[in-house]
């Protein structure tokens, strides 16, 4: 099946199924995570895109981490593998009131083998607090860089639930896509908060499976 092109842009653009990486796994964890989720389109009822993804990520240093995922929805439904790597960092921990800070950055690759591979990046910082020992709130805003030049924004807002004592989390969240893009006219229905935007739900799941090292 030949990958329409043009449609690469809209599934980079509503998250592929990633959720918000929120902090870097410790330093020498192993993590597995997957997440789906999309825009909510109505037909008929609303539904979410189910766009989804699966990778591991890295802990290189206490406040620094690295991750990879294969992007599950343009592969199986496709035919086109994609990938994206990222990297995390806090830079600044939760302290009292003031909440934690961390700043990611995303590359994507698409490729049918054929047409050759698209390529588009994004950077993103989220806010974070934890209000117990297992629950965790956080803010994420995510600006992206396409291959054609546009750079659509994307906001979310969402919560993390750790499990011990295997170190694991579920989260949840709520993100409107492409927020300044006008849907009226659009030739997709979507749930649009204030005429603006894709409003969607991501959820997410991750394991860490092992600790090859402690921090120094």
């Amino acid at each position: 099946m030949r990958f329409p092109w043009p449609l690469a842009p809209a599934l980079v653009l509503t998250g592929c199924g990633l959720a918000t990486h929120v902090r870097p796994v410790p330093p020498g964890a192993l993590q597995v995570e997957a997440a789906v989720g999309g825009p909510v389109a109505v037909i008929g009822a609303p539904v979410p895109l189910p766009l989804s993804t699966a990778g591991a990520r890295y802990g290189v240093l206490p406040r620094w981490d690295i991750g990879a995922h294969v992007h599950l929805t343009t592969l199986l439904a496709l035919g086109t593998p994609g990938l994206d790597v990222e990297t995390n960092v806090l830079a600044l921990e939760e302290s009292g009131p003031i909440p934690a800070v961390s700043f990611t950055a995303r590359g994507y690759a698409f490729t049918d083998f054929r047409s050759g591979v698209q390529l588009n990046w994004d950077l993103g910082v989220t806010v974070s607090r934890t209000f117990s020992e297992r629950w965790l709130v956080f803010f994420n805003l995510v600006r992206q860089q396409q291959y054609d030049g546009a750079g659509p924004w994307s906001a979310a807002i969402g919560g993390r639930l750790s499990f011990t004592p295997a170190p694991a989390g579920l989260q949840l969240e709520l993100r409107v896509f492409d927020l300044f893009q006008p849907t009226a006219g659009s030739s997709i229905p979507w749930v649009s908060p204030f005429g603006h935007g894709a409003l969607g739900v991501v959820l997410g799941a991750d394991w860490e499976v092992v600790r090859l090292r402690t921090a120094p």
